[in-house]
């Protein structure tokens, strides 16, 4: 394994925290699944020159700047649970380990905002809020390893969108340190009118266009009821019929989570009901009266489609587990890769575009299923979730990109989008010009170019040049 580069001006040796080579290499990737199975040669050309902890905006505010004179550029990273390897350095990058901004900076129970530096993990943030009688409402699965920085560099959402929305639902005002080291804070008001929402730009930006040190989440009392329901379906395609009809008569539940078939089988064996047809989990959370209205109305419109009301224990079971990801512990062997693509269509295209990517991946792979968890007036988002197992480590990396090209290819052929809410990375990089078109991606190349002439802020990253 390469050695932390030692030829770097002296300020920046200053800030950098002195670390051996095997913490220094921990950097060299996030949780992208073919990242795992880069042989140690691969690795070693990801090992970043070292890694830099600020403590507040200032010190950012020094490193960007010193790197920038120093011509090095700088990867910003959180907790590196990212999976599509947005966060991945090379060789003469430097990390920024942003977990030193790790702390709740203010609290306005009145106004119902939190301020936090963005390193501070969803799990501290959301038991600190809890204890006050607040919430966040944002439960992405990796709540526990991820920090608020990242929720809004990849664009993030939680499994309980459909009442609280995504991260860009939620943030009310951010400061950021721009790529010449200046420092620029953005929102204050619940809605502003004064021209464009700037703030949209650092959404999903993955930090190319600057670094993200604070930000302020808008916050709601916690629910005083939570109910939780599930029902075997026909068919998926009569679960997805359901959700539309809780959108079209304005009874949405703050959770819904609709599992084809195959993967609803680990669903009924830990709840230990018995297999059997897709499965459709709700959560309905809120004033007392509001969630049993809401419930009750949703199974009205359920009876009317025969599903079959299940335990609730089958959706408490979910909820009891729903920050595990079991199913990615195969990445830890040698010839086995999982992963899951998440995509967005309109209502028409879901079941077609799920009935065709699954019939074009299921050759190509060990295991393959999905689900729908994230619903909109328009549409929703699908899970398509897959193991592929093969000695040939030549082959196994051929049919995961294979896989990811199906998956990819369908979105678009089917008016939809790539990602949801994993973000572009690496993963995505080629495919994303493809989606946004070839006019939005010349003006996002002018607003980096721009911002960024250097090129210092994480390269490489959303096929910028």
């Amino acid at each position: 394994m390469r050695t932390p580069d030692t030829d770097l001006p002296a300020l920046l040796q200053q800030m950098a925290t002195p670390s051996d080579e095997e913490r220094t290499a921990s950097f060299a990737r996030d949780a992208w699944p073919i990242a795992a199975k880069w042989s140690r040669s691969e690795l070693a050309e990801h090992v970043p020159a070292g890694v830099l902890r600020p403590r507040d905006d200032e010190d950012v505010m020094k490193m960007v700047t010193a790197a920038r004179a120093a011509g090095r550029s700088v990867v910003a990273v959180g907790g590196g649970s990212g999976v599509c390897g947005a966060a991945i350095p090379d060789a003469r990058s430097l990390i920024m380990d942003m977990k030193g901004l790790g702390e709740i900076r203010a609290f306005d129970q009145i106004g119902m905002t939190v301020s936090v530096g963005a390193g501070v993990l969803g799990g501290v943030l959301e038991e600190w809020l809890s204890e006050k009688g607040f919430t966040c409402g944002h439960y992405p699965q990796s709540l526990h390893i991820s920090t608020v920085g990242g929720w809004l560099a990849t664009r993030g959402t939680g499994t309980f969108s459909n009442k609280y929305g995504g991260i860009e639902k939620l943030v009310q005002a951010l400061k950021v340190i721009l790529p010449d080291g200046t420092s620029m804070s953005l929102g204050h008001a619940p809605r502003s009118a004064a021209g464009p929402n700037l703030m949209e730009l650092f959404f999903g930006s993955e930090g190319t266009l600057g670094i993200v040190t604070e930000i302020t989440l808008r916050i709601f009392p916690k629910p005083r009821s939570q109910i939780f329901a599930a029902f075997r379906m026909p068919s998926l395609d009569s679960g997805v019929q359901a959700v539309r009809e809780f959108f079209f008569q304005e009874c949405t539940p703050a959770l819904v989570r609709l599992y084809d078939p195959e993967e609803s089988q680990h669903l009924y064996d830990a709840a230990g009901e018995v297999h059997g047809g897709a499965l459709l989990l709700l959560g309905h959370e809120g004033h007392e009266r509001i969630a049993e209205a809401e419930a009750a109305a949703c199974g009205i419109i359920l009876s009317g489609l025969g599903a079959t009301i299940l335990p609730a224990r089958v959706a408490e079971t979910w909820n009891a587990g729903r920050y595990r990801a079991a199913w990615l512990d195969a990445n830890q062997l040698s010839d086995t890769i999982a992963d899951s693509i998440e995509v967005s269509v309109g209502w028409a295209e879901l079941m077609t575009i799920y009935d065709d990517v699954m019939a074009k991946i299921r050759p190509l792979c060990t295991v393959a299923m999905g689900h729908l968890s994230h619903f909109y007036q328009t549409g929703g988002m699908i899970y398509f979730i897959f193991q592929i197992q093969d000695p040939d480590t030549a082959s196994l990396k051929s049919r995961y990109a294979r896989v990811w090209s199906i998956v990819t290819e369908a979105a678009l052929a089917y008016g939809g989008t790539t990602t949801h809410h994993h973000g572009v990375g690496l993963a995505r990089r080629s495919v994303f010009p493809k989606e946004i078109g070839e006019a939005a991606a010349a003006f996002l190349q002018t607003i980096k170019s721009a911002v960024d002439p250097d090129n210092i802020l994480n390269p490489g990253k959303l096929a910028f040049r």
